[in-house]
């Protein structure tokens, strides 16, 4: 009996062990940062991740992602799924990007870990916070959120905020809440960045936003990652090493003056899809990159035929 308790109490402590020093692209408990190199291999090293892609349509909102989700600098799993809908606001969802989060040891599988833990970090209690809301969810809310999140980011101990990675411009976590309204027929985007500062001495919301884009606006394609995007994926030399015809989808999908009335989610996916592939092709292609996005891609449809995100199939 005694023999078996102190296997429980080993199994108890490793668990905690695993949450301390895990890090992926939910929200959670930063880590350590990432070795400078990448091993190509089945656990490869990734920095950071995430590149969520948004795009209001006549039809409703298409929301795509790409699927890795990094641990402790040193695994990842491609099969991770990045978005979270609210069970009591129907057509809307949670995602979340950056440097903090919950996962494995050494030695357990970044895979499995992401099948078992899907329900145990903060993303969740982000959701269950805004089902919590009566009416609508609105821009006002979305600050109390941003309120009930800064305390865990400025509670963690001094040596974990030293291990932080930021971007470049200090962003540290991202969230992204997203709805169609299918009465106005009115996409609703709104996000919220924590970041660092550079002498790691104060946490900060840096940026918020709240958009609502009618059938009448100019379409748009909304994303984060964009150091990834811009530097690395869109610059002259990442079009030269993805080749002529990797982003044509998306090229096309930018060069048009149509509104998002006149948008088809057909369209939509595809251009969404260009990008995330593009940028998984870079991540793969380049070992310096600051993307380190994977494939395959998960895509949703928030519509008026649905109180749930429906998927699509890139």
């Amino acid at each position: 009996m005694r023999n078996r308790r102190y296997r429980r109490l080993l199994a108890v402590a490793a668990m905690a062990t695993a949450l301390l020093l895990a890090r992926t692209v939910s929200f959670g408990t930063p880590i350590s940062p990432a070795p400078t190199g990448r091993k190509h291999s089945n656990t490869e090293v990734a920095e950071h991740g995430t590149l969520l892609v948004f795009i209001p349509t006549k039809d409703g909102l298409v929301v795509a992602s790409d699927s890795r989700m990094t641990f402790n600098g040193t695994h990842y799993c491609d099969e991770a799924e990045k978005f979270i809908p609210l069970v009591n606001h129907p057509r809307s969802l949670l995602a979340a990007a950056g440097n903090s989060g919950f996962g494995p040891a050494a030695g357990v599988n970044p895979c499995k870990y992401v099948k078992q833990q899907t329900n145990t970090n903060l993303l969740v209690a982000a959701k269950t916070f805004l089902d919590e809301q009566h009416g609508n969810i609105t821009w006002t809310v979305l600050r109390n959120l941003e309120a009930k999140a800064l305390p865990f980011f400025r509670s963690l101990p001094e040596q974990t905020v030293s291990q932080i990675q930021p971007e470049s411009n200090g962003v540290i976590f991202t969230l992204k809440y997203a709805h169609y309204d299918s009465k106005n027929k009115v996409s609703v985007l709104g996000t919220f960045d924590v970041c660092l500062d550079k002498a790691r001495a104060k946490v900060s919301i840096c940026k918020d936003q709240w958009k609502n884009i009618t059938q009448s606006d100019t379409r748009i394609i909304s994303s984060q990652a964009d150091e990834c995007i811009s530097q690395r994926v869109l610059s002259p030399a990442g079009r030269r090493m993805l080749g002529p015809d990797a982003l044509a989808d998306f090229d096309d999908f930018l060069k048009s003056n149509k509104t998002v009335g006149e948008t088809t989610t057909k369209e939509s996916l595809a251009a969404a899809v260009s990008l995330i592939s593009a940028t998984a092709r870079i991540t793969e292609l380049n070992s310096n990159t600051v993307c380190f996005v994977g494939l395959p891609v998960r895509a949703v449809l928030l519509d008026g035929n649905h109180r749930e995100p429906f998927k699509l199939l890139p």
